[in-house]
């Protein structure tokens, strides 16, 4: 009797579990038809399907998810902007700034994002991010350190901030800026791995040729013992 009133109950308990999912996968297939979201989640239900999940989780609007998370070479990741955004969202922290140090003609080569917890005034000061470290790490692959440098460090600094301060911010997830680096220096480094694989093969060597007059049919089948030329039989 037990058995039976804890497998119904068990049941019953399914049920609103299944009928929340449908109802999540009919705005997500609603939603996916939009021509006003990104390209990632046009006519993409599952798509949006997970970004209805995480606007859910982190109490926004699904839309504000779309236009924030973006796909890198299959790679999911937050724009850094966002990450910024929702640091000073929380009301947690201050809202964040940075120090910047700099080369003797007064070019930013380093940048600390910082903030101030409003709980306890403690300083909470991120990881130093500069250009030495960039170029170390193979990050200047990515262009856009050359074309927006202060505008790199901000981004670096920051995810590397909010990834120390309130990682649940992120929920696991790189920032655009940092995948493009990594996917970079990859790129750059599976080049030259194809190349020097290209530069260790053998040169190919010219093959001999036969030279002279081909020999007649009757000529080469009479160099086999025991074979008629003529006929093809075998002789004692």
């Amino acid at each position: 009797m037990t058995q039976t009133a804890m497998t119904t109950t068990t049941a019953e308990q399914r049920l609103p579990v299944a009928t929340a999912f449908d109802e999540v996968a009919r705005r997500a297939k609603a939603i996916s038809q939009s021509d006003i979201i990104p390209e990632a989640y046009r006519n993409k239900p599952g798509n949006c399907l997970i970004a209805i999940e995480m606007a859910d989780r982190m109490g926004c609007a699904p839309l504000q998810i779309m236009q924030a998370m973006f796909v890198v070479h299959g790679q999911p990741g937050w724009s850094a902007k966002w990450l910024i955004a929702t640091a000073n969202a929380s009301r947690k922290f201050t809202p964040l700034r940075w120090k910047f140090t700099t080369d003797a003609n007064g070019t930013k080569t380093g940048a600390i994002c910082y903030a101030t917890d409003k709980s306890t005034g403690e300083l909470l000061e991120g990881t130093k991010v500069t250009l030495e470290m960039a170029q170390a790490e193979g990050w200047t692959k990515n262009s856009k350190w050359k074309t927006m440098t202060e505008q790199m460090l901000v981004y670096r600094s920051a995810a590397f901030w909010v990834r120390m301060y309130c990682p649940e911010i992120a929920m696991g997830l790189q920032s655009v800026e940092e995948i493009e680096d990594v996917q970079s220096t990859r790129q750059q480094v599976h080049a030259r791995t194809f190349s020097a694989a290209l530069g260790a093969m053998p040169e190919a060597q010219p093959v001999a040729l036969p030279s002279g007059e081909p020999k007649s049919a009757s000529a080469h089948d009479a160099e086999f013992d025991g074979v008629d030329p003529e006929t093809g039989e075998v002789t004692p």
